[in-house]
């Protein structure tokens, strides 16, 4: 018996170790599990049917991939659209707001034209316009991202002149807020010396030149206005007077 089991361990130490039946199996390991190999192409046929499979993979995955961008840029494209109609609904409200407040100031401008002209006391107090401003985050988001160039092309451009406008009137509030201290100056110290014609001609001067701005901006008011509805009803706009009078400006 000791005999046997030497010669059996004997055979199994001379047994070469790459033999595939050294090793033993697995627990649990199937003895049918087997590995495919890669088949070699058969010929010009056989590689075109593999290269168009793997071509039409590829243009099927971006196919996918620009639809699900353009759906996501359509809904990104109507939600900014609904906003910027919004924001031009809210601003036909603020330009009633700034129009009337306008009026008001050259109302009392005037009555106080009226007292300067008599020789008489200013009793009158200046107004001066309570502005809110046509609002524009809506647009200022749309033309600083990069919705603009898929964003719809008559509401781009009638966007533009709508801003344009809208420029125009923050610079023109600018320039009547420097008049209305001029004025108030020059009625501060006629106030001071009522008697005194050189005050008198100042005053006017000043209070002249504020209510021109104020009745020429109470037009651009209108005008912002009326383009807004346009805007809002969908038409094409024509250059605003406005930009009209910024692009010759810059001209000359």
């Amino acid at each position: 018996m000791g005999e046997d089991q030497a010669i059996e361990q004997s055979k199994a130490a001379d047994k070469p170790l790459d033999d595939p039946a050294s090793p033993e199996q697995a627990p649990g390991e199937s003895e049918d599990v087997h590995v495919h190999k890669p088949k070699p192409w058969h010929g010009l046929r056989e590689l075109l049917k593999e290269y168009l499979i793997i071509v039409m993979g590829v243009l099927t995955a971006l196919a996918a991939e620009q639809a699900v961008e353009a759906l996501h840029h359509g809904a990104q494209v109507r939600e900014m659209t609904q906003k910027l109609r919004a924001e031009s609904e809210e601003n036909r409200h603020v330009i009633d707001y700034d129009t009337d407040s306008l009026r008001a100031s050259l109302a009392s401008t005037d009555a106080i034209l009226a007292e300067l002209a008599k020789g008489g006391p200013v009793v009158t107090a200046l107004r001066r316009p309570d502005m809110f401003l046509p609002a524009d985050a809506a647009w200022t988001a749309i033309r600083d991202s990069a919705l603009l160039p898929i964003m719809p092309k008559l509401l781009i451009d009638n966007a533009w002149k709508v801003d344009a406008t809208n420029v125009y009137i923050v610079l023109k509030v600018g320039e009547i807020s420097q008049v209305d201290d001029q004025a108030e100056a020059a009625l501060g110290v006629r106030r001071s010396r009522p008697h005194d014609p050189e005050l008198d001609r100042t005053a006017q001067l000043r209070l002249a030149e504020l209510r021109v701005k104020e009745a020429w901006l109470i037009g651009i008011m209108a005008e912002f206005q009326h383009i807004n509805q346009q805007m809002l009803r969908g038409e094409r706009l024509d250059a605003p007077a406005a930009l009209k009078k910024a692009q010759a400006g810059r001209r000359n």
